[in-house]
């Protein structure tokens, strides 16, 4: 007659699955989160071929908002899962004017980020938490006539084009220090996957020759100086050159508040 499992051997056997389940369920996380990230990093390695083809067509220059005094006129009917938008802003409705070379709107969505593609399905709708362009370092004001053209980047392999962010557009408002922290959502208590690091504390980025790669936000938060990359953007707390960042609890930037997933 087979003997039953003595109380004793079931309570070790279960100790022991616990103690398996411990170990293994953070390295499955983190192994489920590196694959979003690769995902993430093929949308933006698309992205930025997008740009680069844009560009092509239009003589070397960024997207950039046909405006009068009154009001904006660039308008696009739905296509390519893109919803209809008669309003275009070339800060918030930056994916209108690449989704074309593209044709899948899911390619600007993160697959970290909790928003999904909605906003661009949407008609005369806008887009946040997924992707953000560098507004003010390549398209510039509207005040200015002209967008950046990319013959004019010192170095494109090292300007940042598209990247995760919070907002779509870093940085439409002020350019310092306090408005990058805000278009990126990093200047919350306790970041989100809305954030600028939302892969492992760590962000993907397109850089103006096309290429993509994840970086530290040590290097995502590098502000050189004035026009220079790898933003180049005017800013207005910067005399020519920038003082770097200082990192630490209660300094410029805590990498405490970094999310692990």
């Amino acid at each position: 007659m087979r003997k039953a499992f003595t109380l004793i051997e079931l309570l070790v056997v279960i100790a022991i699955i616990a103690i398996l389940a411990a170990i293994l369920f953070p390295v499955f996380a983190r192994a489920k989160a590196a694959a979003k990230k690769t995902a993430c990093l093929s949308n933006l390695k698309q992205i930025g071929t997008s740009v680069m083809m844009y560009c092509n067509d239009y003589d070397g220059f960024y997207h950039k908002s046909i405006s009068t005094t009154t009001a904006y006129v660039n308008a696009v009917p739905a296509t390519n899962g893109f919803g209809a938008n008669k309003n275009l802003r070339a800060y918030t409705n930056w994916p209108w004017f690449y989704g074309p070379y593209v044709k899948n709107v899911n390619v600007f969505d993160c697959p970290v980020s909790p928003d999904g593609p909605e906003q661009l399905t949407k008609t005369n709708w806008t887009n946040d938490g997924n992707y953000g362009f560098n507004y003010d370092g390549l398209v510039r004001p509207v005040n200015e006539p002209n967008s950046m053209n990319e013959t004019a980047l010192p170095d494109s392999s090292s300007v940042y084009m598209v990247f995760d962010s919070g907002d779509p557009d870093p940085i439409s408002g002020t350019n310092n220090w306090v408005g990058l922290l805000e278009a990126l959502d990093l200047d919350w208590a306790t970041l989100t996957l809305e954030s600028a690091v939302r892969h492992i504390g760590t962000t993907n980025m397109a850089f103006a020759d096309g290429h993509a790669k994840n970086i530290r936000y040590t290097q995502l938060l590098n502000r050189v100086g004035d026009n220079q990359a790898p933003w180049m953007i005017d800013w207005s707390d910067c005399k020519q050159t920038c003082a770097q960042p200082r990192y630490g609890r209660g300094l410029d930037f805590d990498p405490a508040v970094l999310p692990d997933l």
